[in-house]
């Protein structure tokens, strides 16, 4: 019989290759090189959230720069 193995895959990004930083409340966090990072979100309220956060504090240096995002993921700087 043939098995299909499903590959999580974010932006191109196939979490198995990546360094797995840690894991929250929220979701889980993957080093993707040395100067970003992606996270996974467990629940899309908690995306909206968090995105609507870093859009608003993007001028501000204490916050990440916001990379990229899509469905339940948030690329930034690491």
């Amino acid at each position: 019989a043939l098995r299909v193995i499903k590959i999580k895959n974010y932006s191109n990004y196939d979490l198995k290759k990546l360094q797995f930083i840690g894991e929250g409340i929220h979701g889980k966090v993957y080093k993707i090189d040395s100067k970003s990072c992606i996270k996974i979100f467990k629940k899309s309220k908690f995306f909206e959230s968090e995105l609507k956060t870093l859009q608003m504090a993007q001028s501000d240096p204490h916050f990440p720069v916001l990379i990229s995002w899509g469905k339940n993921y948030i690329i930034r700087e690491y």
